[in-house]
């Protein structure tokens, strides 16, 4: 338990900086690519977004989820993970073809689901 809490403090000491070098310099870093000004301008649009849904993905949900299969429930939490894949999948296809979703509005898609899931 205590070596979990001290990996998430430190990932949180240096994740957070390594996110915010991201995301202030991906445009720069698009153009500095030969990307072009609109994949410039989609990435500083995209990048802060993900860089949320990851921070919040790898650093906490991964962690607990290692926890519960170290616990003796990893087949609950293949279960769980199955269906919720399952899940997000199709809201992502139903966001894209229904709704006609972007680039932009599925990262939120991605955002909001790993506040609920992970």
């Amino acid at each position: 338990g205590s070596v979990v809490q001290l990996s998430v403090c430190l990932y949180m000491l240096l994740a957070i900086p390594i996110y915010s070098i991201w995301i202030v310099f991906i445009d720069d870093f698009a153009l500095y690519l030969g990307l072009g000004d609109d994949i410039a301008h989609l990435a500083a649009s995209y990048i802060p977004i993900m860089s949320l849904y990851h921070f919040i993905g790898d650093g906490f949900s991964d962690t607990l989820g290692g926890l519960m299969r170290i616990d003796g429930k990893a087949w609950q939490m293949s279960v769980v993970d199955t269906s919720f894949s399952v899940f997000h999948t199709l809201g992502i296809i139903v966001g894209m073809v229904r709704f006609n979703f972007g680039l932009v509005d599925v990262a939120w898609l991605e955002a909001a689901s790993s506040l609920v899931y992970g």
